[in-house]
C-alpha cells in the first residue's frame, strides 16, 4: 500500500481489531464499555476507536471502527458478519 497510495495500515493487527480484540502479538492498552466490548484501544503507535456493534454469528460484533495514527485514519464499516466452518 505505500508503494501505490503513499501510506500504510497495520493488516496483520487489523484483523484482530475488526473482530474487537487486541492483537496478541503485543502490548495493548484498552477501554471496555458496560456490556464489556472493547470501545478503544491503542496498540503499536495506532488508536482504534469501535462505535458501533451489532449482532454477528451470535454474538456482538464490531460493526464501525477507525484506526488512526499521526499520518493516517482508516474507517471501516462491516455490512455483514459470515462465519464458516472448516
Amino acid at each position: 500500500m505505500r508503494h501505490r497510495y503513499g501510506w500504510t495500515i497495520p493488516v496483520a493487527s487489523l484483523r484482530y481489531w475488526a473482530l474487537g480484540i487486541p492483537d496478541p502479538s503485543m502490548a495493548a492498552l484498552t477501554d471496555f464499555d458496560e456490556q464489556d466490548r472493547l470501545v478503544r484501544l491503542e496498540q503499536s503507535n495506532w488508536i482504534v476507536e469501535i462505535s458501533r456493534y451489532r449482532e454477528g454469528g451470535g454474538q456482538q460484533m464490531p460493526r464501525i471502527l477507525s484506526a488512526t495514527n499521526p499520518d493516517t485514519r482508516v474507517r471501516m464499516v462491516i455490512d455483514r458478519w459470515l462465519f464458516f466452518d472448516r
